[in-house]
């Protein structure tokens, strides 16, 4: 066998690539042997799905979905489309098979800098306060100081969605 060092890595002949900013994050788009040309509509497509998702999911965004749950929840009931509604009980699911050590409603908590008063404002967060109604597609907050961030969550989400709609292009070989 070659030394590792002399070993080359046979590439293809065209590589489509995109980036842009999406969730806080940079994204890369890349197609191993596709021409950008082909590419292109599938990567606008993309971001348009990610853009979506993100008004879907932003804790930054004041117009997103969360947002307003975020707003009207701790005041009363809110209606959800299917999608979202589908998102929070995946969110509570996790909850519950980590034993609470996945709580996307403790980034409001976390911003406290005093920690004697985190430790006393504690019980009034958690997704024990998240009042889920999937028969209404209504979700409320317990507690007047609770506020869900999917962070990470929302872009895992919205990967698999782009890499649902990759498949659905016909490409088999992506990176996201």
């Amino acid at each position: 066998a070659a030394p590792a060092a002399s070993r080359r890595i046979p590439m293809p002949n065209s590589v489509a690539h995109t980036g842009f900013f999406c969730m806080g994050t940079r994204c890369h788009l890349v197609l191993p042997g596709v021409p950008q040309e082909e590419a292109d509509p599938l990567f606008r497509l993309l971001k348009q799905e990610l853009e979506r998702v993100e008004n879907l999911l932003s804790w930054y965004r004041p117009h997103s979905e969360l947002s307003r749950i975020n707003r009207e929840a701790p005041l009363g009931a809110v209606a959800v489309d299917e999608e979202l509604m589908g998102l929070l009980l995946a969110c509570q699911d996790a909850h519950r098979r980590t034993e609470g050590a996945f709580d996307p409603t403790l980034r409001h908590l976390a911003e406290e800098p005093d920690p004697e008063r985190r430790r006393d404002l504690l019980p009034e967060f958690g997704m024990r306060h998240i009042r889920l109604d999937p028969d209404r597609g209504t979700v409320r907050f317990d507690s007047p100081r609770i506020r869900l961030d999917a962070g990470g969550f929302g872009k895992g989400y919205a990967l698999d969605r782009a890499a649902q709609i990759v498949r659905r292009c016909g490409f088999s070989h992506a990176l996201l």
